[in-house]
């Protein structure tokens, strides 16, 4: 008896790891693939047209979660991008979806790699800087997934800030993105006011 319910258990921990890897791989597959935020920008000219690319990287080499390779850049400068990050996809230990966010040394020197077969393959994960508390916290939606960074949990010092936070929901056709930066006193003074930016999937 005691050796059916041990089997039991580990056949059902093995269903619920199965099933967490599953969706795992369903938010990796949301978020890769070309976005920009062109018909936002066209209907409201307070937001900015702006390419989001997303790429697979490291694909077969052990690193622990899945990795990307993120880069933002303006429709009017697309070989100088604004923004380049890599984000590792994981489940912790309370069994929610973490997107962990890390800086790239020299980031400029990868600009355009999104478009190859092999992104960032001269990097490794230890080369990387984790950018501590800014990790966004992902729970599954019915469309899809929502999530957002901890309170006053990432620091930023860009423009005055203090603090900035990041949410995002994510569906098989668009990413919406609201980044904004905090002063000490909990005031604005970066980031988009009205809402957040909408990018659209792009073939």
């Amino acid at each position: 008896m005691r050796y059916s319910w041990a089997l039991a258990l580990l056949l059902l921990s093995f269903a619920c790891r199965t099933e967490d890897e599953k969706i795992l791989g369903l938010l990796e597959s949301y978020l890769v693939g070309s976005f920009n935020s062109r018909d936002q920008s066209l209907k409201d000219s307070s937001y900015s047209n702006i390419h989001l690319n997303v790429s697979p990287i490291w694909e077969n080499k052990g690193y622990n979660g899945r990795w990307l390779y993120v880069e933002q850049a303006a429709a009017s400068q697309l070989d100088l991008p604004y923004r380049q990050r890599v984000y590792q996809l994981s489940i912790n230990e309370t069994k929610e979806y973490v997107s962990a966010i890390y800086l790239i040394k020299d980031p400029m020197r990868f600009a355009g790699d999104y478009k190859l077969d092999d992104p960032l393959s001269g990097l490794t994960p230890d080369s990387l800087e984790l950018k501590v508390g800014c990790e966004v916290i992902l729970l599954k939606t019915e469309n899809g997934f929502e999530g957002q960074t901890g309170v006053r949990a990432c620091n930023s010092e860009l423009l005055g800030a203090s603090y900035a936070t990041s949410k995002v929901v994510l569906t098989a056709t668009q990413l919406t993105s609201w980044d904004q930066g905090f002063n000490a006193d909990g005031e604005q003074v970066w980031g988009a006011e009205k809402g957040p930016y909408i990018f659209k999937r792009r073939p």
